[in-house]
């Protein structure tokens, strides 16, 4: 299946992926490609922030994310990580009841980026 995660250019095979979630490879393209085209949020706790992220992401933990979603621009889609990919596809149900149109999360989270290499 092909997709188009609503940045110019990008379209890779998902596989069996949803329309709201990124695959790892289609992550790293867009970092390596398309740095300024999207938000990269990681929503684990500063503490794990602390001890290494993906660069250019912002740190906004799950507990805090419903008070503090006016920190993201709504002008760009939001690709949304965290350790395991638990805390990020929650983070997708408080994007949209907040009224975000364009977000999606890495299944697996950071653990599987990075064991892809």
């Amino acid at each position: 299946m092909q997709f188009s995660c609503g940045i110019r250019g990008v379209r890779v095979d998902t596989g069996f992926m949803t329309r709201h979630e990124i695959s790892p490879e289609e992550l790293n393209l867009l970092m390596a490609t398309q740095p300024n085209s999207f938000t990269l949020l990681d929503v684990r706790t500063e503490k794990e922030f602390a001890h290494g992220h993906l660069q250019g992401s912002i740190n906004l933990p799950i507990a805090e994310l419903d008070l503090r979603t006016d920190e993201l621009s709504r002008d760009l889609p939001v690709i949304v990580v965290c350790h395991a990919g638990v805390r990020s596809a929650y983070a997708l149900e408080i994007l949209k009841e907040k009224g975000f149109k364009e977000f999606r999360h890495l299944p697996g989270g950071l653990m599987r980026l990075e064991s892809i290499g």
